[in-house]
């Protein structure tokens, strides 16, 4: 599914003119991943935190915890 839509993509940019390399390709890959880990540190836009997310003001909020949580703790 994720591969599909990349040579979606690819094949976009070659419509418009653009000749991506694979160094490109991996290049913005890595931006985009690195976006994505940005916004993960703000929890109330995570994609990778629990939605099960309480918020007692900005800056203080509990989650539910997970096994790997209780693993740490034990």
């Amino acid at each position: 599914m994720i591969s599909e839509m990349a040579m979606e993509d690819i094949e976009q940019m070659k419509r418009e003119g653009l000749e991506p390399t694979p160094r490109d390709i991996i290049r913005l890959n890595a931006l985009a991943l690195k976006y994505e880990r940005a916004k993960s540190k703000d929890v109330g836009m995570s994609l990778y935190e629990l939605p099960r997310v309480a918020f007692i003001d900005s800056k203080t909020w509990f989650r539910q915890p997970t096994i790997g949580h209780e693993i740490w703790f034990d």
